[in-house]
């Protein structure tokens, strides 16, 4: 009767438990995968960023994505596709960027990845006027046509 008293007494005391269920939500993952550290992009032209995401208990759905060059927000939340891609097609202005695709699920568990880009500058363009002639004879009380070649 000694060990049954002790017995019930230890397994109430073994199920005495001051901590609850625990839910565990993993955090999403994300790639960007249109270009790699070290790649470059030309000054002035608009580059498109590719990126896929995926979360282990939400759908694309349920995800969120936004691209990033430091704090400033290049293209706006926006969720995924069916298949977890996403895209931002934007025009950078600075020489040296770091990319970031930030993703976030329904409860709000964050997920990212960056790359470091560099610009490389463009040659300016080149302007010719083709019409009228510079040799030509002109009257300040005449219209004139120009034309020119960019």
């Amino acid at each position: 009767m000694r060990n049954s008293k002790l017995s019930i007494a230890l397994f109430l005391f073994a199920c005495r438990s001051e901590k609850g269920v625990t839910v565990f939500n993993p955090n999403p993952e994300a790639e960007i995968t249109s270009h790699s550290d070290g790649d470059s992009f030309l000054e002035g032209y608009a580059i498109t960023l590719t990126g896929n995401v995926d979360d282990a208990n939400h759908g694309p759905a349920d995800l969120l994505t936004v691209w990033k060059v430091g704090t400033d927000i290049l293209c706006p939340e926006t969720p995924p596709s069916d298949s977890g891609a996403t895209s931002c097609e934007t025009i950078i202005t600075e020489d040296q960027v770091t990319i970031t695709l930030e993703v976030k699920d329904a409860e709000n568990a964050p997920g990212s990845a960056e790359v470091s880009l560099s610009m490389v500058p463009t040659d300016s363009p080149s302007v010719e006027i083709v019409s009228p002639a510079s040799t030509g004879i002109y009257y300040s009380d005449q219209k004139i046509t120009f034309e020119g070649m960019v």
